[in-house]
């Protein structure tokens, strides 16, 4: 598999996705070919479903996991899914030059506003 992670170009082996429940964990697909985990997550919540008799309270997950189907499903059952908010981070996650800094959400927006603070500008 093509990978863009740091010092390794490529990874082979087994692709995993994995749900834990109580301390248990289970294989939830695998494959030795690429594929997208976050398709995975509504199949994963209906198994839970079945096994358990009700809906999760909550999913903790990858941001992979949170695109516009997942999260509707989700908020359509009632169930807290992890992570940031999709779309651009708001005005209260601003980087400003005073020593009171606060820091991007997003890594593009991190690399932007540390460029502007080594021009001695601020980013709001």
């Amino acid at each position: 598999m093509v990978r863009g992670k740091a010092g390794k170009r490529f990874e082979f082996g087994q692709k995993l996705a994995l749900s834990v429940v109580n301390g248990y964990t289970f294989i939830e697909r695998q494959s030795f070919e690429s594929f997208n985990e976050g398709v995975s997550l509504i199949a994963s919540v209906e198994r839970y479903k079945q096994a358990h008799g009700c809906h999760p309270e909550a999913v903790q997950a990858d941001q992979i996991y949170r695109n516009r189907e997942n999260l509707s499903f989700c908020n359509a059952h009632g169930i807290r899914l992890s992570g940031p908010r999709l779309g651009r981070p708001g005005k209260e996650h601003s980087v400003t030059g005073h020593s009171n800094t606060r820091i991007a959400v997003n890594e593009t927006s991190l690399k932007a506003a540390t460029a502007w603070q080594t021009a001695g500008l601020a980013w709001t």
